[in-house]
Parts: structure tokens; C-alpha cells; sequence
């Protein structure tokens, strides 16, 4: 369906809001005449225009926008995929809460050595040292005395990094030095992103770097934001089901895989 076609007299305040970033306006007015067209720039424009914003004092309502986008959105048969798989005891491959590692093996057809994640320490420590080396050496060289120069520099630069910018100046010197981490940050924002779409729960947005968190005003690195209607209204009152929980735990383990 394209926007602008429809009949409804609404349509051309719709498609105007929708070119104006007004998600609001325009989810209410997806809800209250379903003869509205939009097409799929429409409505990914619609989740574009929402701000992530995970502030205290504005956190729920922005949740409760993006719940109401998607289901909208859904209803209009845009988002097939949204919630399509069941998370309910008996849709799960493992039905018993005790699973031996051989079935587990046997249903996820890998080895439990593929579940591990891979230590990555020692390429990181021979960096380290190696930067150490030449800054020790070059200070020497030109007539400095490296413990009262360089070094107090150097560490003072890594703690701000850690502090101020949340570690991005060092990722992004671990994406020029191994360029296979960026694909590795993508493979795994992407596990949690797909998994919790498929799973039904609504996508704030997702950072792939420390700068793209910083530029949103969230400290941290990478990761993606998402929440659990039902998993939050269950925890107000104070009774958790299994199935709540094996949804969460499925969306958070589903960067390594």
C-alpha cells in the first residue's frame, strides 16, 4: 500500500505528519481510521522519527509510543515478522528446565565450545606492551624522563577515555588495529535485534559504537535497547512468569549466537 492514495479525508494530514517526524499524531490517527494507506518508507520513517530517549522522566512514555507504532503498524501487516515466534513452554525446543549438555548440543546442532566466548586477552596485552615500548623509548630519545612525562600522560588519557567517553576513543582504535571486530559488534547487535523483534519485544534503537552512544546521550559501548511489555507489568506486580523470563534470557543470550 503507498501513503497518499487512500480515500480518507485524514489522508493528506497523515502523510503530512509522518513527512514532519509527528509519530504521535500519526499513530493516533493509524488507530482511529484504519482506512488510512501508508506505505513501508512511511513506516519506517514513523520508528526513524521516534528520539531514543531513556531518561527517567521520560523513558515510559517514550516505550509506550513505540508499543503503540508497532502494534499499529503491525495491525496494517508491515510488520509480518514482529512477534511471530511463541515463547511459551511448549514452543520450546527444551521443554524441561534441566537440560544435559549433550541435548543441548544435539537441538542447537554445535558444539558447547561454539557457545564459549573466545578470550581475546593476549593480542590486547602484546598491543598494550608493544605501545608501552616505543612511547618509553621515544621519550628517552628526545631527553625525558618517560615515568615523569609519557607515562602519567598515557594513563591519564586512558582514564579520561574510560570516564568521560566510555571507552571510544580505545574501541575505535580496536577497529583500526583488528578490523574484524566491527563485523564481530554488528554479527552481535544483530542476534539481539532480530530475536527480540521476532519474539515481540518493541526496539528503542541500537548503537553500534561508544560515539553513536555517546552522540544519544547514553554512556556505554554498542548494544541495543529493547523492553518486554509483559515482562514489566508482571514485575509491577510482583509475579513473573517462566514464560516472561525465557523471552528476556532469549533476547540477551542471542548476541553469541
Amino acid at each position: 500500500k503507498g501513503g497518499g492514495g487512500g480515500g480518507n479525508s485524514n489522508q493528506p494530514l497523515f502523510d503530512s505528519c509522518v513527512s514532519k517526524g509527528e509519530t504521535k499524531e500519526a499513530v493516533r490517527l493509524l488507530r482511529a481510521h484504519e482506512d488510512l494507506a501508508i506505505s513501508n518508507a512511511q513506516a519506517w520513517a514513523m520508528l526513524d522519527a521516534i528520539p531514543l530517549d531513556v531518561s527517567e522522566e521520560n523513558e515510559t512514555e517514550q516505550q509506550i509510543l513505540v508499543s503503540l507504532t508497532y502494534a499499529a503498524l503491525r495491525k496494517r501487516g508491515i510488520l509480518r515478522g514482529f512477534g511471530a515466534v511463541p515463547v511459551s513452554p511448549q514452543a520450546l525446543p527444551l521443554a524441561s528446565k534441566q537440560v544435559d549438555v549433550s541435548a543441548l548440543e544435539e537441538t542447537i546442532s554445535l558444539p558447547m565450545s561454539a557457545l564459549t566466548p573466545k578470550g581475546s586477552s593476549v593480542p590486547w596485552t602484546a598491543l598494550g606492551l608493544a605501545f608501552c615500548a616505543v612511547e618509553y623509548g621515544a621519550a628517552q630519545q628526545l631527553g625525558y624522563d618517560p615515568m615523569s612525562s609519557v607515562v602519567p600522560l598515557t594513563a591519564l588519557a586512558v582514564i579520561l577515555d574510560r570516564v568521560v567517553l566510555s571507552g571510544a576513543v580505545w574501541e575505535s582504535v580496536q577497529r583500526v588495529v583488528f578490523p574484524k571486530y566491527t563485523r564481530k559488534v554488528i554479527q552481535h547487535e544483530a542476534g539481539h535485534f532480530l530475536l527480540a523483534y521476532l519474539l515481540g519485544c518493541p526496539i528503542q534503537g541500537f548503537f553500534l559504537s561508544a560515539w553513536d552512544a555517546s552522540k544519544a546521550g547514553i554512556r556505554g559501548q554498542a548494544g541495543t535497547v529493547f523492553f518486554d511489555n509483559d515482562l514489566s507489568s508482571q514485575l509491577k506486580a510482583n509475579k513473573v512468569t517462566r514464560t516472561a523470563i525465557d523471552r528476556y534470557t532469549i533476547v540477551l543470550m542471542a548476541g553469541n549466537a
